[in-house]
C-alpha cells in the first residue's frame, strides 16, 4: 500500500467519522433531518370558512441556514416536521435509558388534561441534553408533546389558533444559566429524567424534576445565552411575584444582543412592553423575537419580516400570503 492511498483512506475515515458523530450530536433540526443552530416556526391557524382545504396542521419555517421565510410542505404533525424531526432525538434517549443523557418536558396544559395549571408557570418546552450539548424548544403548542413513551404526535388542540416556537441548541456550558431561568417561572414538569451524573453542576433542574425546590425564586431575571454557533440570546424570565410586567424589560439595556426571548409566567406580563419604534436602530440583520407567556408574540426585523408589526398582524399577514 502507497503512502498516498494511505493518507487518502485515513482522510477518507476521518471524514466518514466525523459525519457520524456531527450526526449523532442533540441539536434542533430541519426537515432533512440536519442540524442547525437554531430554528423557529409559525403554525398557522386554521381558517374557520367551510371553503378552505386547510387543516390547521401548515406552518412556517425559518432557521439558521436560510434568509427568508417558507411554508413547510410538511404538516405539523408529521414526523418529518421540524418538531418531529427535532424530538426523535428526546425518543431516542428515553428508549435507550442512557444516564449520559438528560430531559426535561413541560407544558401548563398537560397532555390528555382538560385544565390548565395555575400553580405553575404560563410556558412551554423541551430540554434535552448530554454533556457535550443539547437543545432547548420553547413553544405555544398546548398539550404537546406527548410523553416520550408514545412518540410524536400533534395535539387537536393547537390546531385552531395560531402557534408559534423557537428551537435552539446550545454546547453543555449554557445550561447552568438556563438552570436559574427554569428556576424563575416555574414550569409544570409532566417528564423528565436527570442521571445523576448532573446534579453538580445543574442545581435547580433535579430539584424541578422531583417536584421540590429549597431556593428561593427570584422576581425575574436575565440571562445572556449563547447558541453553539455563536450567536446571543436574551433570556428574560419572570416569576408571579414580580408585577410591574411592562416596564420590567426596558430597563435593560440589550443593543448588543441578536435575539431577545421573553418567557413570563403570567398572561399580560409583557402586554406593550416593546414600542415598534424600538426596533428601528437595530441592525437589519438581526432577529428579534420576544416571547409573551412562550412565543405568543414575535417582532422580527426587515430582514426576517415585517418591522414593528405585532404577532396579531404577522398572523394576518402570514395567513393571507399563503
Amino acid at each position: 500500500m502507497t503512502a498516498r492511498l494511505l493518507v487518502t483512506l485515513l482522510t477518507v475515515l476521518f471524514l466518514g467519522l466525523f459525519g457520524i458523530l456531527e450526526a449523532t450530536k442533540i441539536s434542533c433540526r430541519n426537515e432533512e433531518g440536519e442540524a442547525v443552530d437554531w430554528f423557529t416556526f409559525y403554525k398557522l391557524p386554521k381558517k374557520q370558512n367551510e371553503e378552505s382545504r386547510e387543516t390547521g396542521l401548515e406552518y412556517l419555517y425559518l432557521d439558521s441556514t436560510t434568509r427568508s421565510w417558507s411554508r413547510s410542505k410538511q404538516l405539523m404533525n408529521a414526523t418529518k416536521s421540524v418538531l418531529g424531526r427535532t424530538l426523535q432525538q428526546l425518543y431516542e434517549a428515553s428508549a435507550s435509558e442512557s444516564n449520559s443523557t438528560a430531559y426535561l418536558i413541560y407544558n401548563d396544559g398537560v397532555p390528555k388534561s382538560v385544565n390548565y395549571s395555575r400553580k405553575y408557570g404560563h410556558t412551554k418546552g423541551v430540554l434535552l441534553w448530554n454533556r457535550v450539548q443539547g437543545f432547548w424548544l420553547i413553544h405555544s403548542i398546548p398539550h404537546f408533546p406527548p410523553v416520550p413513551e408514545e412518540g410524536y404526535d400533534y395535539p387537536p388542540t393547537g390546531r385552531r389558533n395560531g402557534q408559534a416556537g423557537m428551537c435552539i441548541t446550545f454546547k453543555y456550558n449554557q445550561y447552568e444559566a438556563i438552570d436559574s431561568q427554569l428556576l424563575v417561572y416555574n414550569p409544570n414538569i409532566y417528564s423528565c429524567s436527570i442521571p445523576a451524573a448532573f446534579h453538580m453542576e445543574l442545581i435547580h433542574i433535579p430539584q424541578l424534576c422531583a417536584g421540590s425546590s429549597s431556593s428561593e425564586i427570584p422576581g425575574r431575571h436575565l440571562a445572556t445565552l449563547q447558541s453553539a454557533q455563536g450567536q446571543k440570546f436574551l433570556h428574560f424570565a419572570k416569576s408571579d411575584s414580580f408585577l410591574d410586567g411592562n416596564n420590567s424589560f426596558n430597563s435593560y439595556n440589550t443593543s448588543s444582543v441578536g435575539v431577545i426571548i421573553m418567557i413570563g409566567s403570567t398572561f399580560d406580563f409583557i402586554k406593550g412592553f416593546v414600542p415598534e419604534n424600538s426596533l428601528q436602530s437595530r441592525k437589519e440583520n438581526e432577529l428579534y423575537a420576544a416571547v409573551r407567556g412562550c412565543v405568543q408574540l414575535i417582532i422580527y426585523s426587515k430582514s426576517y419580516g415585517p418591522k414593528g408589526m405585532t404577532h396579531g398582524k404577522l398572523k394576518e399577514q402570514w395567513t393571507n400570503n399563503s
